[in-house]
């Protein structure tokens, strides 16, 4: 892999066949430029949704990332190693499939299978500040306190007595 990387390479991708893979190194940049037209008039047509899909086959995980076209139907996208996108799946050894996926409200869905990339090995992912809190912790096991016991009912009316008193005076007035 390290032998090809760093070099610049241009290459013509047809649609018949899968291009030959692309070797990308650690501060590498990949540029892909490529023009979306009509069949019956050759024109350039701007599609509605366009998207570069990186999939890790190994992995199953995959990233999107949009790309803008413009109304003549040419489009440019750049991959730089350097800083990669969010969206670029967690990389090892094998390469990603890259695929170019255009959608339009006139013109049917197109998947268009480019070429496999091969990129440096991610780094592990840093660790969330937050990220215990999210971890399973022990259950808690709680103390509740024991159920209130009533007062005596000697107690109850007593009190409810020396509550009433006062109106029985009133009244008897």
């Amino acid at each position: 892999l390290g032998s090809l990387a760093s070099t610049l390479v241009a290459q013509q991708i047809y649609l018949q066949k899968r291009a030959d893979p692309v070797i990308l190194g650690a501060s590498d940049t990949l540029k892909l430029t490529f023009q979306v037209t009509d069949q019956t008039s050759d024109s350039g047509v701007q599609p509605h949704q366009t998207f570069l899909r990186f999939f890790d086959s190994t992995t199953g995980e995959e990233g999107i990332q949009p790309v803008k076209v413009t109304p003549s139907g040419k489009a440019k996208f750049e991959l730089n190693m350097a800083k990669p996108p969010s969206s670029l799946p967690p990389s090892g050894a094998a390469p990603l499939r890259v695929s170019l996926l255009l959608g339009s409200f006139v013109h049917g869905p197109a998947a268009l299978d480019l070429y496999d990339l091969h990129v440096p090995p991610s780094a592990s992912a840093p660790v969330h500040p937050d990220g215990s809190f999210y971890h399973l912790r022990p259950e808690l096991a709680h103390t509740c306190r024991p159920e209130p016991k009533l007062p005596s009912r000697f107690v109850s009316a007593f009190f409810a007595a020396l509550v009433l008193a006062p109106w029985v005076v009133l009244f008897g007035l």
